[in-house]
Parts: structure tokens; sequence; C-alpha cells
């Protein structure tokens, strides 16, 4: 069966994907995992850390010491980095809902594969971790680091559903409540 996808998805589903690719390692061993959306996950730890550094200054006018100095410096350049990421996620969504080509999905009983004007990606239903049906995506989980992640907005559930009904892979599904 082949799904072909000629709209772009949404930027909660670009969001998403990029978290769900960023963390996939820990989703193989935990598919239940809490799936956030990937600037949420960062604006929380840049507020986290802009706090805590502030904090620490205030100890350090307050109290003195070195130690405070020293851990707030640190955490105000994570704070930097934590931006830096923030930026990149952001052109990368902005340039995800730019691409403009159509995506075909398709499902054979042997393989499941994610086909553009650029890539022609099969991935074995033997290297497919799990089935991951977050809020606004449907992410195929691979085993191997190696392989690719292929993704489909939920928009398509029904037909992926179908499709994995057809290809006997309905048992690699984890579905996440909305």
């Amino acid at each position: 069966m082949k799904i072909e996808v000629n709209k772009r998805g949404s930027r909660e589903y670009y969001d998403e994907f990029l978290y769900i690719a960023s963390r996939y390692r820990n989703l193989q061993q935990n598919p239940n995992t809490k799936i956030y959306r990937m600037t949420h996950y960062l604006a929380v730890y840049l507020c986290l850390a802009l706090f805590t550094g502030t904090v620490n200054l205030l100890f350090y006018f307050k109290n003195g010491g070195s130690l405070h100095l020293m851990v707030a410096g640190m955490l105000f350049l994570l704070l930097i980095l934590y931006v830096r990421y923030y930026v990149t996620a952001d052109k990368r969504i902005k340039a995800f809902m730019n691409d403009e080509g159509s995506k075909i999905i398709e499902f054979t009983g042997e393989y499941v594969g994610y086909k553009d004007d650029s890539k022609d990606i099969r991935i074995s239903w033997d290297d497919v971790s799990c089935i991951l049906f977050a809020r606004y995506s449907i992410c195929f989980i691979p085993k191997n680091q190696s392989d690719i992640l292929i993704s489909i907005s939920r928009e398509y559930e029904d037909e992926v559903k179908k499709g994995l009904l057809e290809a006997d892979k309905e048992y690699l599904i984890a579905e996440k409540k909305k």
C-alpha cells in the first residue's frame, strides 16, 4: 500500500518530529515516554537555566564566594547553548515547512519505505522497534541507530493503520494518548 503526501505538515507536527528524532533511543526502550514539542522542551530548559543562574548571581552579590559566580557563569553559558539550540530547531522547522515536494510512504510485507525527490529509504520490518502514534505524528522507530526515522502526519492515521493491517504489522503500534 502507498500513501502519497502532497501537503505540508503543521508546525506542531515538525516540532514533535524533531523531539522524537532527538530522543528516539529513549523511545526504543520505553515507547510510553511522554512526548513534548521540541521548542517547548528547549524553552523549559532556557527558563530553568536563566532562573538558576540569576539565583546564583544573587547569592554571589549577597554572600560573596567564587563558587556562586562560577556556577552562575556556567549556567549562563548553558543558557547561550539552549538559545542556540532553540534557534536551530526553529530554523529546521521552517525549512521542513518550506519543503514542497511530494512524499510517498509505502507498506509491504517486507518493509516500510519513504520516498521523495532526493531519498528512497526502506526499513525492514525486522528493524522496526515500534510504530509510535504520537499527538501530531506517526513515527516508525528503527532498532538500529544507522536507520533513518520515518514519519508521517497523524492526519494519515486511518491510511497508516490500513497499511499496517495489510502488512500484518499492527502489533508494532505504540499508541500515545491524545
